[in-house]
């Protein structure tokens, strides 16, 4: 464990959905405005893994990432501020934090961005920055922009939960 930071156990425990570890070991590194660790701290915070929900804990811990412009951390922001979970409902500010995150090419933030448009009826605008990219930079830029790829999948047959199947291509490619 040479050079091993309480940053890296903390995501390493996330990854491995050990969630009252990754909450105590991410908490030091969050406090120091580690970027990531307020992410992920908000994450554990907002779905209630590892310990109680506190939604407004979340919000505290998104803003604080979203501030230092990780783009996922826009997109979780955005999503309370859509809602109103631990935050007062505020459309406009969400929308600006989807943006955001969109031009940093964070898909989950273009969906959002995408969603709120069409139930509000306004035009949608089709973009796909990663479309020319190979397998190798879209996962270069998911680490620039703090994508957990634990909590991805690329499964062509996943279950309802989102588990992959570990049959198709796509997860023996993945392998």
């Amino acid at each position: 464990m040479f050079g091993r930071t309480a940053l890296d156990a903390g995501l390493s425990a996330f990854s491995k959905k050990k969630w009252k570890r990754a909450r105590a070991l991410l908490e030091d590194p969050a406090i120091n405005g580690e970027r990531l660790a307020c992410y992920h701290l908000g994450l554990l915070l907002w779905r209630g893994l590892g310990g109680a929900q506190d939604r407004e804990g979340a919000v505290y811990w998104f803003r604080r990432a979203a501030d230092d412009g990780l783009p996922a951390a826009q997109d979780a922001l955005g999503v309370a501020l859509r809602g109103g979970g631990g935050i007062s409902k505020d459309s406009d500010a969400a929308r600006a934090l989807f943006s955001a995150a969109a031009e940093r090419g964070y898909a989950p933030a273009m969906a959002n961005l995408a969603t709120k448009r069409a139930v509000e009826g306004a035009p949608i605008a089709i973009r796909a920055p990663i479309v020319r990219l190979g397998k190798a930079e879209i996962v270069r830029r998911g680490h620039e922009l703090g994508v957990d790829f634990a909590l991805t999948v690329s499964c062509y047959d996943a279950d309802a939960e989102g588990r992959a199947c570990g049959r198709c291509d796509s997860c023996r490619l993945r392998r």
